[in-house]
């Protein structure tokens, strides 16, 4: 339960948004743990010095899948204000075309059936509110 969520011991890779996730929104009892790599992270959560890291969902279902070793994912938290987006050089004369094209799939239900389609792996995992 999203109560629950503060008694674990967390760890992450210093500077990411994971980690100030873990001390903004779940404030857990024990302080994280901070590594200087992700890679650092999953080692000590293969050997069980944390018991979770806060990651984003895709790459969190890599891990489990492929580097922890009878690793899960549990759930997912609400977007936190991290956005991807598109980057052009400054003046560039497709952004408005790109905008445009962005603004019609978007009211056509494009994306959302794209989503359902290709992402419905990564849409399935329950959301927790902390």
């Amino acid at each position: 339960s999203p109560t629950d969520l503060a008694n674990y011991k967390y760890g992450d890779q210093v500077g990411t948004t994971g980690l100030a996730y873990i001390q903004s929104q779940i404030k857990p009892t024990k302080t994280p743990r901070v590594y200087n790599t992700l890679d650092d992270a999953v080692s000590a959560l293969k050997t069980k010095q944390i018991d979770a890291i806060v990651i984003d969902t895709p790459t969190a279902q890599y891990m489990a899948s492929q580097q922890v070793p009878n690793g899960t994912v549990v759930g997912q938290f609400p977007p936190a204000g991290e956005h991807m987006g598109l980057l052009f050089a400054k003046d560039n004369l497709l952004v408005a075309c790109v905008n445009q094209a962005i603004d019609k799939l978007n009211s056509a239900g494009t994306f959302k059936n794209l989503q359902t389609q290709y992402l419905s792996d990564y849409i399935s995992i329950p959301v927790i509110q902390p």
